[in-house]
């Protein structure tokens, strides 16, 4: 079963998680100097890409945890600045993150120029609202690099919500062990619908051969259940089912060393826990277009 509590370890990043600007030097310092373990060079054997749209106060905490990381290989960091209108760029500036700008605007445009410019063999997709344990990146990659003989070519992890609304953390908990029961018995088969962007991995050079992460409708901004910025479908899946599609196999990442603890924000904006739930249960199990 998950985790009726959030782990200590998670709040720790979880507290750095308010205004940057308050944040005390000493914390910050610390940070910046164990998020130069990343590097770019061309010879990186993977990329940590995360798209961020007005992350200003979340993304310290993400890259708090990814500061953490105990990565055997050279690896980088690439933030993808799509279009941020709060000072989400001056925190990367000030941490000395690398960073593009996305114009284009929705996550599909910000996750596919970060795998045009990612130098790394592995791209990992991340999120700036999530909490990575410190063996992440090493447990992603080799999932799929001990897996070339059977044509590994994607990756994707469990994950359990940090709790802000009402909803207790040990009712996730619950939700989160049938979850993943009824994952494995309905969709077994229908492996993209088990892919969560936050926590998604390929080997780039499958990604730049079908450009999936581009699809006809691009969530943008919240995207919000009931408005205009709400899509049923991922660029994410989109990317696994293409993959699949194409004779690769895309894997699951097992165990606490690779599990990411995300916000629940997205449930949020999908009215709440129990809509949340309904939108989901429609979505997998009765195709629903709701």
């Amino acid at each position: 079963m998950h985790s009726p509590i959030i782990p200590n370890w998670v709040k720790k990043h979880l507290a750095l998680n308010k205004n940057y600007w308050e944040i005390s030097e000493e914390v910050k310092a610390s940070v910046r100097e164990n998020l130069k373990q990343f590097v770019s060079d061309d010879d990186v054997k993977a990329t940590v890409v995360i798209p961020a749209w007005n992350e200003e106060e979340s993304i310290f905490s993400t890259l708090s945890s990814l500061s953490e990381q105990k990565i055997s290989f050279k690896c980088e960091l690439l933030v993808i600045n799509n279009n941020s209108t709060d000072r989400t760029q001056d925190v990367l500036d000030d941490l000395g993150v690398k960073s593009i700008t996305e114009t284009k605007q929705g996550i599909g445009y910000a996750r596919q120029c970060g795998l045009e410019n990612a130098k790394g063999k592995y791209f990992l997709c991340a999120d700036a609202d999530c909490i990575y344990p410190v063996g992440w990146v090493d447990k992603m990659v080799k999932t799929m690099d001990n897996n070339q003989h059977i044509n590994a070519q994607g990756v994707y992890s469990d994950y359990s919500f940090i709790t802000s609304g009402d909803t207790p953390r040990w009712v996730m908990a619950i939700y989160e062990s049938i979850r993943n029961i009824v994952y494995y018995f309905k969709i077994r088969d229908k492996v993209h619908l088990l892919v969560r962007g936050f926590s998604f991995g390929i080997v780039r050079r499958a990604g730049l051969e079908n450009g999936a992460f581009i699809m006809g409708k691009q969530r943008v901004g919240k995207g919000i259940y009931g408005t205009e910025e709400f899509a049923i479908g991922g660029e994410d899946g989109n990317m696994a089912y293409t993959i699949i599609n194409n004779g690769g196999k895309v894997l699951p990442a097992k165990g606490k060393a690779a599990r990411v603890w995300t916000s629940d924000r997205r449930l949020i904006y999908d009215g709440g826990f129990k809509k949340a739930l309904k939108i989901r249960f429609g979505k997998y199990f009765l195709k629903k277009k709701i």
